[in-house]
């Protein structure tokens, strides 16, 4: 039921789960075939991964169906290179035309969890082969699997955080109404990002101020205490967001 899970958690969730299967026709879904994929479940998690690394890709108005993840390679101990490529428009995923590359590694996947190093798992378009082998070297690429340093996120779907995403989403409003001062109206956009394992939670919104629009990061923790930073550029900064984090009581690892 809705009420034992944080609704935040749920919109989070939701939206991944939206992400992950919006490319899927009824056929691929049921038989557990996308094309040269192995399975939709190993599809998900790969995707899941990669939302959790890059959530700016999530609150640009990217549509799902303009990006993808592949799996790229495989180190001795299970470690998944992933790519995550966002194009241009649906018409150059279609023509397999212009678009950006990001790459990303996810230490492991269960049916429960994907596990990853948070925020030093990614490299942003514009890498080299010498950045690619750093990013390795801090993953500990054909290494020994660490748990230690790993931050999991959860691989949990259910029918009532489909038909409840009306509700979540109108909760998410009048949390940012009470916390800005502002009207319903003057919210022009609410996405959930991320939640960690003590019940901390981080959603990004934009709103109108006095006219002007502005972007924030709004974390709220199990006292339902809110704490927000602003993006200054008026588009979600992916830096100030890591930062934001590491500030406001996030917690790595699980």
């Amino acid at each position: 039921m809705i009420k034992k899970k944080s609704v935040l958690k749920l919109l989070t969730l939701l939206t991944v789960l939206i992400v992950c299967l919006s490319s899927c026709d009824i056929y691929s879904l049921v038989t557990g075939k996308i094309g040269g994929r192995k399975s939709v479940s190993e599809y998900a998690r790969i995707q899941l991964c990669a939302y959790h690394s890059f959530p700016l890709y999530m609150t640009k108005d990217t549509k799902s169906a303009d990006w993808d993840a592949e799996i790229i390679e495989k180190d001795s101990y299970g470690r998944v290179l992933g790519e995550l490529y966002i194009y241009d428009s649906l018409d150059d995923k279609i023509e397999e035309g212009s678009h950006k590359t990001y790459v990303f590694i996810c230490q492991k996947t269960t049916r429960e969890y994907v596990y990853f190093y948070e925020d030093i798992n990614y490299l942003f378009p514009g890498y080299d082969n010498q950045d690619l082998e750093k990013l390795k070297e801090v993953n500990d690429w054909n290494k020994e699997l660490n748990e230690s340093k790993m931050s999991r996120r959860e691989v949990s779907f259910t029918y009532d955080m489909i038909i409840n995403v009306k509700i979540i989403l109108i909760g998410l409003k009048h949390l940012v109404c009470e916390t800005f001062n502002v009207e319903e109206d003057d919210v022009l956009r609410v996405a959930g990002i991320d939640y960690d394992n003590i019940s901390n939670e981080i959603f990004w919104c934009k709103i109108l101020i006095d006219g002007q629009e502005k972007a924030y990061c709004v974390r709220v923790n199990s006292n339902k205490e809110v704490a927000y930073v602003e993006f200054t550029s008026g588009e979600f900064e992916y830096e100030t967001y890591v930062a934001f984090k590491r500030s406001c009581g996030w917690n790595y690892g699980f």
